[in-house]
């Protein structure tokens, strides 16, 4: 032993005792640090998901209800000589629990004069909703925006706190009539939309957007502090209105990402005995070699795999990766080379990456994707197939080892790659829904509208012309009342199926509400153009459509508005297009079809 040593012999083991307790406090703490953060971010990640299902569950319930009563309006509103008889009738169909409906009212020119049902339901009678200081600024959004609102959750008049889904009704001129209102009971709403259950799952929920204000509401569920901590925010809409929902755990993050005390006492402890081992070492052995020891033994608890490489691509050390599940036994690698091992293209990349960081002398990161398949000499158990890797790859101290070397940490990420790729794809199928009709698959309004809005705009630059199809379904009610939904629904459908079918792929088919669909044609030559994909649309209603062995002849009434000979605008081009649907519908007796003003009339196909 050197002299130098033996001096020292007294002294380090005392020092060297303090200096380890002291790195393993540094890395627990360090430790600590990152733990906390992953668990944060898992809890993260884990009341995002949970917040998106609950978001998906509460929209679709909305957008169900204000679908439905959307649906009680245009009835209204092509029949606004509606009676009690007859409302009555048309209301006894919706009530149906899975809509939550607690009642369902029609006010003309805002003052209620129908309810059903009407025992439980008097003192609503006669009410003028622009009066009622809580109910009437509802009505003036409705109005002013002429869409659907949700407002509440209110107190009700006959009693009760409801959510009230308010569309406006105007007649087929475009009068305004005035509103149909549904209250739906809350607690049925709640439940549907799992908001009950929620409170069961760890997690706390707030609901502000009272009236559908969105951000500027009131909290209305849940308690106003949750979205005063950090929470996750998401928000819901519905029509012209929307809500936002704010999520956090029980307990707030602070109790995720904590970590147990015994955490501490742990590390404490191992500091302890690593102490009394250094000073134990510091007597047997040079101070160099204490320090290769207490390396080797940090690396071998090393959860993820490490390698030193030198700059020929060989490897000179593997350690770590004791968690199997993401990592094969790789220690019979050593001696061998990257391109002995990987396919030339994959050990160029690395070996490339390894002279970057000698030759700079600084740290360089790579994120690669593998086939565990194709590694020559991996250990039998471990991860099969392709997994994503994130490496860290950091240039040796000169001298360390016989040729300039780094230190390789690979970290397997496939779980996190798989998780943001099933994140993307529940996004994608969630956009998939808000623009897509639930019944039949075709375009919803939202998306017909925005491919108009494109088509109009691609038009006007390349000097194109846009033909727009309102199509509605003649005699379809008789089907619905004498057969039942069902058969009402698989009518639709098939409808949808050979509307499709008589427009190019190009094009775009769309239920517009009800028994009424709109077929958008791009970069149509001519109005001859139009009248054929007519003539087909008619052509494909040749045949009767079957329905449980049942056969239902189906006539269409088509009306075609042209860009730029009828408007030069989606409001005009609708607008035209409606007013012609409605003058092709004087005969009802087969399909028809007829151009806006100022071309000629209904044209009856042979």
């Amino acid at each position: 032993m050197p002299p130098a040593v033996q001096g020292l012999s007294r002294v380090v083991p005392l020092l060297l005792a303090l200096g380890v307790f002291v790195a393993v406090l540094i890395l627990a703490g360090v430790l600590a640090h990152w733990l906390e953060e992953y668990r944060l971010e898992q809890a993260r990640s884990q009341v995002t998901e949970e917040a998106s299902a609950l978001r998906g569950r509460i929209e679709g319930e909305l957008n169900a209800s204000v679908s439905l009563v959307t649906g009680l309006g245009v009835l209204v509103g092509a029949d606004p000589e509606i009676d009690g008889r007859r409302f009555a009738a048309i209301a006894q169909r919706m009530m149906r629990p899975e809509f939550h409906i607690r009642n369902i009212t029609l006010a003309p020119d805002n003052v209620i004069r129908y309810v059903y049902p009407l025992a439980s339901n008097v003192r609503a009678l006669g009410l003028d909703i622009s009066e009622h200081p809580a109910q009437s600024p509802s009505l003036q959004r409705v109005m002013a925006t002429s869409a659907p609102v949700v407002a509440g959750p209110t107190e009700l008049v006959q009693g009760g706190e409801a959510l009230i889904v308010r569309v406006p009704v105007h007649e087929d001129d475009g009068r305004y009539w005035g509103v149909a209102s549904v209250p739906l009971d809350l607690d049925s709403f709640y439940r549907a939309a799992g908001l009950r259950e929620i409170e069961q799952s760890g997690l706390q929920i707030a609901l502000r957007g009272r009236d559908g204000l969105g951000r500027k509401g009131g909290v209305f569920f849940g308690e106003p502090l949750v979205f005063e901590r950090n929470p996750v925010r998401m928000d819901i809409t519905f029509g012209a209105s929307s809500w936002q929902l704010a999520a956090i755990p029980e307990g707030g993050w602070q109790a995720k990402a904590s970590l147990p005390a015994w955490w501490w006492w742990v590390w404490a402890g191992g500091g302890v005995m690593l102490a009394l081992l250094g000073g134990v070492v510091a007597r047997q052995a040079l101070w160099l070699r204490f320090l290769k020891n207490r390396l080797e033994a940090i690396m071998a608890t090393i959860p993820d795999l490490g390698f030193v490489i030198d700059d020929r691509g060989q490897f000179r050390e593997v350690f770590g990766g004791q968690e199997r599940r993401l990592y094969r036994d790789l220690r019979n690698l050593v001696g061998r080379r990257l391109h002995q091992v990987l396919r030339f293209e994959l050990a160029e990349s690395f070996l490339e990456s390894i002279q970057q960081a000698l030759a700079e002398r600084r740290l360089v990161t790579l994120d690669y994707e593998l086939d565990m398949d194709e590694v020559e000499g991996g250990g039998e158990h471990g991860p099969r197939g392709r997994q994503w890797f994130e490496a860290r790859i950091y240039p040796l101290p000169p001298g360390l080892e016989a040729r300039p070397s780094v230190l390789w940490l690979a970290y397997n990420v496939t779980e996190r790659m798989q998780a943001l790729a099933e994140g993307e794809r529940s996004q994608e199928q969630m956009r998939h829904m808000a623009l897509h009709d639930h019944l039949t698959g075709l375009a919803n309004r939202a998306l017909l509208l925005d491919r108009l809005e494109k088509a109009l705009e691609w038009a006007r630059r390349n000097r194109e012309s846009v033909a727009l199809l309102f199509i509605d379904l003649n005699h379809f009610k008789p089907i619905n009342d004498e057969h039942g939904h069902e058969v009402g629904d698989r009518v639709l459908q098939e409808l949808a199926t050979r509307l499709t079918g008589a427009v190019r792929e190009v094009d775009t088919v769309a239920r517009h509400g009800g028994d009424e669909f709109v077929i958008l044609l791009e970069g149509v030559d001519s109005r001859r153009a139009a009248e054929r994909v007519a003539d087909n649309i008619v052509a494909s209603l040749d045949e009767p459509v079957t329905v449980n062995g049942l056969a239902f002849p189906v006539s269409l009434s088509i009306g075609i508005a042209l860009y730029p000979e009828h408007g030069s605008s989606a409001d005009e081009l609708q607008r035209v297009a409606d007013d012609a649907m409605y003058a092709a519908k004087a005969d009802r007796s087969c399909s028809t079809y007829a151009f806006g003003a100022p071309l000629a009339g209904p044209y009856t196909a042979d």
